[in-house]
């Protein structure tokens, strides 16, 4: 649950490591902590809400391996790379090589 803070709140709730100018440039202004804090807490809302879809294993576990999934064309033969983009899209067109992602044409 989310509690608006007022002014002045957000450093009586963060324990006092240091005072004054040493807690600024330990820990930043008072809104840089609570972005921080924000942030953090939306990331851990998201990492439980994809635990409980099942998209990743746990938490700080990472994704989940889909045992359904195979890899493919992994094997097969590319040809040429293309000199401009490097994709392994040639094909001849009207008599020149032709990269069908970039357009980059080679006759001859």
């Amino acid at each position: 649950m989310l509690i608006p803070l007022r002014p002045g709140e957000l450093q009586r709730l963060i324990p006092a490591v240091a005072t004054g100018s040493q807690f600024r440039a330990a820990l930043g202004s008072p809104r840089e902590i609570l972005q921080r804090v924000m942030v953090a807490a939306i990331g851990g809302v998201i990492e439980r809400h994809m635990i409980a879809t099942g998209f990743i294993a746990g938490e700080g576990l990472g994704l989940k391996t889909d045992p359904q999934a195979k890899v493919v064309g992994l094997d097969a033969p590319r040809g040429k790379a293309c000199p401009s983009c490097g994709q392994f899209d040639l094909r001849m067109v009207e008599g020149c090589m032709t990269c069908g992602s970039c357009g980059h044409s080679k006759c001859g």
